[in-house]
């Protein structure tokens, strides 16, 4: 029996009271009330639980990490009479979102996805440690509770952290085309967490400096860049007809922080090819035996290749006509030139089409 004794009886409220001393108690009891008037008498009986409660401390090694850092979590389960909680398992559990006021976990919570739990063991001296290694998609504020998977025990820990984090998308882009043209790309500069981050500074940088191909940002991104702050920013690449095969080019966020995020844009570049297209395509004349006509062709280059070693041909079939005076051998993308065609048939030359 651990505590026997009689009720006190109060007129204002017309109860029956016990105190009941259950300091350093725990476990399950039932509980017997005898009532009696010296002639009859009842019993009433009921059960409770006594829980422990326990000083349980969480927290992490920092208060706020950048994107890739590890967190290490830390903890110290002890008795009220400061005795360690030893080789006791403990259920971690990590979720986005602010601590609640009253440590109490939702059920929405305990059901998200996106909410990751471990379990580990207090040490033979009660200290809890675990590293957590947030996914590279992690930003904002996490809460970790922590909970003794042991009965009769009522006290859980909890604390939280912050994961700051930028993003550049897209992140890679390969991008095949040809030489003497232009290219534009646009990509976004996004904070992904819940804090603003402080001086934010944007950086383009030429992998290969010696070569010819050069690219330029357009617009800009503030230097304070507010939490879930999305700013697009335009890439414009020049390509020369005589560049390399390739070009790489990197897009850099930095912060105050020490935040370090890089996007690149990789080119693979294709001769750029010439196409000629004569204006009139087709001459029609009509000439006597014996007479002579000339008509004048334009040539253009509508390609993005220089059109180079320009010659005329004229037709093996037809002796009586010749091609001449070809104003340039060679054309630039978007030049023209000209050259006349001689029609002179010999008066022996059969009338005909």
């Amino acid at each position: 029996v651990f505590h026997s004794g009689a009720l006190t009886y109060r007129a204002d409220t017309q109860d029956f009271l016990a105190v009941v001393p259950m300091a350093g108690a725990d476990g399950n009891y039932s509980i017997e009330v005898v009532a009696s008037d010296g002639v009859k008498q009842d019993v009433y009986v009921d059960t409770m639980t006594v829980i422990e409660e326990i000083n349980f401390q969480i927290d992490s090694d920092k208060e706020v990490y950048l994107r890739g850092e590890q967190v290490e979590i830390t903890g110290s389960l002890t008795r009220l009479s400061g005795d360690p909680i030893a080789n006791e398992k403990v259920m971690l559990m990590v979720s986005k979102g602010e601590p609640d006021d009253l440590g109490i976990v939702s059920t929405s919570t305990l059901f998200d996805p996106s909410t990751r739990m471990f379990e580990r063991y207090t040490d033979a001296t009660g200290p809890l440690g675990d590293a957590f290694a947030p996914a590279y998609g992690d930003a904002g504020t996490f809460t970790v509770d922590a909970f003794l998977i042991a009965d009769l025990v009522g006290t859980s820990g909890q604390t939280s952290f912050t994961i700051l984090a930028v993003d550049v998308t897209p992140a890679r882009t390969a991008v095949t085309t040809v030489k003497n043209s232009t290219y534009s790309k646009v990509l976004t500069i996004e904070n992904i967490g819940d804090r603003t981050l402080q001086g934010v500074s944007l950086q383009l940088i030429d992998s290969e400096t010696g070569d010819n191909v050069s690219a330029s940002l357009v617009q800009s991104v503030p230097a304070q860049l507010a939490a879930g702050a999305r700013y697009p920013v335009t890439l414009n690449v020049v390509i020369p007809e005589n560049a390399p095969d390739s070009a790489l080019f990197y897009i850099k966020v930095t912060t105050a922080e020490g935040l370090v995020q890089q996007a690149y844009v990789r080119f693979t570049l294709k001769a750029a090819q010439p196409l000629p297209r004569l204006t009139p395509q087709v001459v029609d004349v009509g000439v006597k035996p014996g007479g002579l006509l000339a008509r004048q062709v334009v040539v253009l280059n509508d390609g993005l290749g220089t059109m180079a070693g320009i010659t005329l041909v004229a037709p093996p079939s037809l002796p009586w006509v010749s091609a001449l005076n070809l104003a340039a051998t060679s054309l630039a993308p978007g030049a023209t030139t000209t050259f006349d065609v001689i029609v002179k048939p010999d008066a022996s030359v059969q009338p005909g089409i």
